[in-house]
């Protein structure tokens, strides 16, 4: 029964990204209205960082 559970968890969080009412939306909106090249360096560069 857990893994029931983990799956409605996923799924959850897939339809979280893609309405158009959730903080993520919002979240992606102002980023993209403030400065999206930025985000992208820091998204891209974060898993490199990590990797050191």
């Amino acid at each position: 029964m857990t893994y029931v559970g983990y799956a409605l968890l996923f799924l959850g969080l897939i339809f979280n990204l893609f309405d158009k009412t959730s903080r993520f939306s919002k979240l992606l909106a102002s980023m993209k209205q403030t400065s999206l090249l930025v985000g992208l360096i820091l998204l891209t560069q974060t898993p490199l960082f990590f990797a050191q």
